[in-house]
């Protein structure tokens, strides 16, 4: 009964581990579509990418992680596919995602971004 009961209070911090939310608010020019937005990072092994589409320049993303990460987050203008053979420059730029709502403002192009306001979030996001 004593194993049982040291088992038991090991295993309790488990319990309470629990996954970050994080919300990413963006807005680049005056985008449409066929503009893309695209978040990419990495829990674990697993790749995660997600996608937006931008609608007068706005974009969000909401997610989970297990803790505070690296990100990448690209912002494709046009409908053209990409040629593996052909460098092009990428709109793109690098981030932390963590418990909080950031906020991205850029006129025209990501690589020139601001990242403001990034609220930690005290409750769950409704």
């Amino acid at each position: 009964m004593k194993k049982i009961l040291l088992s038991a209070i090991c295993l309790l911090p488990l319990g309470l581990m629990a996954q970050e939310n994080f919300t990413i608010k963006g807005k680049v020019g005056n985008l449409n579509a066929p503009a893309k937005a695209y978040l990419l990072y990495r829990v674990g092994s697993t790749a995660v990418t997600d996608s937006a589409v931008l609608t007068n320049g706005a974009f969000e993303f909401k997610g989970s992680i297990p803790s505070a990460m690296q990100a990448s987050l690209r912002v494709k203008h046009d409908a053209t596919p990409v040629n593996p053979k052909k460098r092009v420059p990428a709109d793109a730029i690098m981030l932390y995602l963590e418990k909080a709502t950031i906020n991205i403002t850029a006129k025209d192009s990501l690589k020139y971004a601001k990242i403001t306001d990034r609220k930690p979030m005290t409750t769950m996001p409704n």
